[in-house]
């Protein structure tokens, strides 16, 4: 039995003596956010000790490390988890592999990523991420299954694994309902960024809309603007033709009459000649009832009678004295006209036929056949008899064409 023993103890010595001297590993603190500074030391610790009871690697203390990194004047600002930090610190402490990484909380999850660094070639060696979701001191638990990663051996029994795995199974479940809900928020987002695109859209159709009736109405207004403006100036232009044409034919005359194509109030001089035929025969009308009327006195058996007659005669007989007069005054304006105009007495005849106006002292009224008796009067019936204003004067005419 002793023999065995002792057999036992020289494989033991001649086993580690042939392995040599194992490497040594170093882990710096860990990043921890929803843990208190005490708890992530609890934390480190747990996977520096599973990492040691692994028996891959000699570990070094956090204490001998603290008092090395001290005496080689290392610093630091916050977690020494980068590559770089890590390749330093392990030079330091004489370490062949260093352990960094962080443990953080995202919602009801622990999400756990480590590093093991090789310090001679800055490579990593290994990565260790875990999610799991439970209680914070299942942290202990799961530094255990990462240490068993890191050193890639198994070192957890059957119960952990199957706690690991509810807890694993649980954040599948979460990140399951969390996408769903992603899902759902992504597509009710759409929706909602759907509908305000698409009320967007309105809008703008509606902005364009009012835009182009905007654009509109101001083009109808120019365009108003515009015939105002060239109705104005379509007006002036035709007024300052009429006032040219009236400039241009009043030059035109003036040049035809210097040049004695046009004589000057001819126009005038025939109107008043035609108005004086005119009144002159009138006159003679008039002249014709008067002594018509002059008759009826002179024939006339009542009083009544006579007097009426005899003031119906010396109203025709003013009105023939004075048609006569007008007649005159236009024969005379147009003689005066005419002479203006062509500088030279001018002829009835010209343009029509020859009229001579004149006054005789001859009555007008019908002369008696010898033999024949004069009318009886009424003056000696009282009713006196009264001299026509024409009595004695006689307006004669003269055609000769």
């Amino acid at each position: 039995m002793n023999l065995k023993y002792f057999a036992l103890f020289i494989f033991l010595i001649a086993h580690a003596a042939l392995a040599g001297p194992r490497p040594t590993v170093a882990i710096m603190d860990l990043q921890c956010q929803g843990l208190s500074a005490a708890d992530a030391v609890i934390v480190t610790d747990r996977l520096l000790s599973e990492l040691g009871k692994a028996g891959t690697y000699d570990i070094v203390e956090r204490t001998k490390r603290d008092e090395i990194l001290k005496e080689q004047g290392f610093t630091m600002t916050g977690a020494c988890d980068q590559t770089s930090c890590l390749i330093e610190a392990g030079k330091m402490l004489s370490a062949s592999k260093m352990v960094g990484g962080s443990i953080g909380k995202f919602g009801q999850a622990w999400v756990v990523n480590l590093r093991l660094v090789d310090v001679t070639t800055g490579k990593i060696d290994k990565t260790v991420d875990r999610d799991f979701n439970g209680p914070q001191e299942s942290l202990l638990l799961l530094m255990r299954e990462a240490a068993g990663e890191l050193v890639d051996k198994d070192i957890l029994l059957p119960e952990e694994k199957a706690l690991l795995e509810k807890g694993r199974k649980d954040i599948e479940k979460i990140e399951t309902e969390y996408a769903q809900s992603q899902q759902q928020n992504q597509t009710f987002e759409q929706e909602k960024i759907s509908e305000a695109e698409a009320r967007r859209r309105q809008e703008e159709a509606y902005k364009a809309r009012l835009y182009a009736q905007k654009q509109e109405e101001e083009r109808r207004i120019r365009l108003k603007a515009l015939e105002k403006e060239n109705e104005q100036k379509k007006g002036e232009y035709r007024k300052q033709l009429k006032e040219k044409a009236k400039q241009d034919e009043k030059e035109r005359r003036e040049r035809l009459m210097a040049l004695g194509y046009i004589k000057p109030y001819r126009g005038t001089a025939k109107a008043f000649m035609w108005s004086g035929v005119g009144l002159t025969a009138g006159a003679g009308v008039l002249k014709i009832l008067a002594n018509k009327e002059y008759d009826k006195y002179q024939s006339a058996e009542l009083t009544a009678d006579a007097v009426e007659a005899r003031d119906n005669t010396e109203k025709l007989d003013k009105f023939t004295y004075i048609t006569a007069g007008t007649a005159g005054a236009c024969f005379l304006t147009s003689g005066i006209l005419y002479l203006v105009g062509n500088k030279k007495p001018m002829s009835l005849t010209e343009n029509g036929p020859e009229l001579d106006l004149y006054f005789t002292d001859r009555p007008l009224t019908p002369s008696r056949e010898e033999g024949e008796q004069e009318a009886p009067s009424l003056a000696g019936k009282g009713v006196p008899a009264r001299r026509s204003l024409c009595e004695g004067v006689g307006l004669g005419l003269t055609w000769r064409f």
